[in-house]
């Protein structure tokens, strides 16, 4: 394998995120409406990352590059040293890379989820839940872009890291070998190395968080009981490395207390294993409007 090629399939690896195996099952928590929208249409809303209101998104990662050590040279150093030098710049850089977020949870029966998320803010119940069998849920994602079908190759996943020693020892692992390779890459100059490594490091960490007990709507609460695993829809890759933007129309979505951006990440029925409400009347409403669109096959649960 030549440098070029080196350095584009461990920018393209995600396994330090991910691990070796995936969750039998993952779990999508949400209120009534959306589950019906969500299996009607056989389509996540993947929200837009910049537009997260944890104030940590993204960003960890980054600033965890100012302890970087020898791996790279001085020059590079003073490079990404003047990126991340203030929260501004860094806010600034990371508006750049458009990114889109479906987000899960490992525990398939969690009252966190649905009692103590985001509980000060009365608009967001989650009295509802999507099981999904993980595999089948993967290999069925899709996106539509005006020119295609895109179904491989855009799709990153993986559990969320809270750990604060494992979040900077996957940093640290990340700029040894990627920019090792970059390195290695005679056609690379020093501001393509720069921009690649910063990309890499900045997308692994959407799936850091810090938790914290602040709750309020500008920084809600981060609690490690979310267990929460991740789809991510970034910029795709050529086998060239070249970056395409591959991503499909943004749409704007408006609420009482902001307006957020989405794409679509469209998915097949296949992989529901369970969907639970919260009583036997919601089971009904579900029921009949499914029904409506010929859909009859699910199992629904009520919890009550």
């Amino acid at each position: 394998m030549d440098a070029t090629n080196r350095w584009i399939e461990q920018f393209n690896d995600y396994t330090s995120i991910r691990g070796k195996s995936i969750p039998v099952q993952i779990c999508h928590y949400t209120k009534l409406e959306n589950l019906k929208s969500i299996i009607i249409n056989k389509c996540f809303w993947a929200t837009k990352i910049q537009e997260f209101k944890d104030p940590n998104e993204g960003v960890a990662s980054l600033k965890a590059l100012k302890n970087i050590d020898d791996n790279i040279d001085s020059n590079a150093k003073a490079k990404l040293s003047n990126i991340i030098s203030s929260d501004h710049n860094l806010k600034e850089y990371i508006n750049r890379f458009p990114g889109y977020v479906v987000c899960f949870s490992t525990d398939i029966n969690s009252t966190y989820m649905k009692t103590d998320f985001n509980s000060n803010d009365t608009s967001f119940g989650r009295e509802c839940s999507i099981v999904f069998n993980t595999q089948r849920l993967l290999n069925s994602l899709s996106i539509v872009t005006k020119n295609s079908i895109i179904r491989k190759g855009i799709f990153k996943y993986g559990n969320i890291i809270y750990d604060k020693s494992r979040q900077n020892a996957i940093v640290n692992s990340e700029i040894q070998n990627l920019w090792n390779y970059l390195y290695q890459d005679p056609t690379m100059n020093i501001d393509d190395r720069i921009e690649y490594l910063l990309r890499k490091v900045y997308y692994l960490g959407t799936y850091f968080k810090i938790p914290h007990e602040n709750i309020n709507l500008q920084s809600p609460k981060v609690s490690a009981q979310e267990k929460e695993y991740r789809i991510l829809v970034n910029l795709c890759y050529d086998p060239k490395g070249i970056i395409v933007n591959l991503l499909p129309e943004e749409y704007e979505e408006s609420n009482d207390f902001e307006k957020r951006h989405h794409i679509n990440i469209q998915y097949g029925l296949e992989s529901i294993d369970c969907v639970y409400v919260d009583s036997n009347d919601d089971k009904k409403e579900l029921t009949d409007e499914l029904h409506k669109h010929q859909i009859d096959n699910l199992l629904i649960k009520a919890r009550l």
